[in-house]
């Protein structure tokens, strides 16, 4: 039987980034950040994007740290503030997030995900 503290889990391991060493995203032609990243979602900080709607398709072009680029795509779940909560049509590679990770802890060796 599934106990409350199941219902809380997240599906996916979901890795914040710290102010300083945020990926840069490239969405509707503008460069923005990423403020958290999992497997399937991701929360850009886009302020006063007019394109933004609930439901909307999206495409992006993710830069991070390492310089290594990764395209993304999907939709808009939620909107709270300047945070654009996407899923993501298509995973991101496990490996990729566990390397983000890994060099978060590299750079900031007091680092705790969240």
């Amino acid at each position: 039987m599934a106990t409350a503290l199941d219902f809380n889990r997240r599906k996916f391991f979901r890795l914040t980034y710290p102010e300083s060493y945020r990926p840069k995203v490239k969405i509707y032609g503008d460069i923005h950040f990423v403020s958290q990243v999992s497997e399937r979602g991701v929360v850009l900080l886009i302020p006063d994007l007019p394109h933004r709607k609930i439901g909307a398709k999206f495409v992006a072009l993710i830069e991070f740290s390492d310089k290594t680029t990764l395209k993304i795509g999907g939709r808009i779940l939620r909107i709270e503030g300047n945070k654009v909560i996407g899923q993501l049509s298509e995973s991101i590679d496990f490996k990729r997030i566990n390397e983000e990770q890994r060099q978060l802890k590299l750079k900031f060796p007091a680092y705790k995900p969240t």
